[in-house]
């Protein structure tokens, strides 16, 4: 999503509704972006089972850094992908954009 709002020139919105994310052109609600690794509908599938929970409409602006407009967009957030097995990770994103795994 960092790299897709960079190379657009827009804000890109990272929505997620547990089984899989979605990314957004301009707004959290516009139509989900489709392109490679998502299907018909834009939809980002998790592989094996694994879920997604936590912050929803993370948005990167056209440099690449979080940003809070427009509303409702978030700059920065903790999405948490969990096996099946109950094992979890996070990814956090910070108001410059970058991300990290905890």
């Amino acid at each position: 999503a960092r790299q897709l709002a960079i190379r657009l020139n827009t804000t890109v919105c990272v929505t997620n509704n547990g089984t899989g994310v979605q990314y957004h052109v301009s707004t959290c609600t516009a139509d989900a972006w489709t392109g490679p690794g998502t299907d018909s509908g834009g939809n980002i599938r998790l592989a094996n089972g694994l879920t997604v929970s936590g912050t929803n409409n993370l948005c990167f602006n056209y440099l690449g850094a979080g940003s809070a407009t427009p509303g409702p967009c978030l700059a920065n957030g903790t999405l948490t992908v969990t096996k099946p097995s109950g094992g979890t990770m996070n990814i956090v994103m910070a108001t410059t954009g970058r991300l990290r795994v905890q």
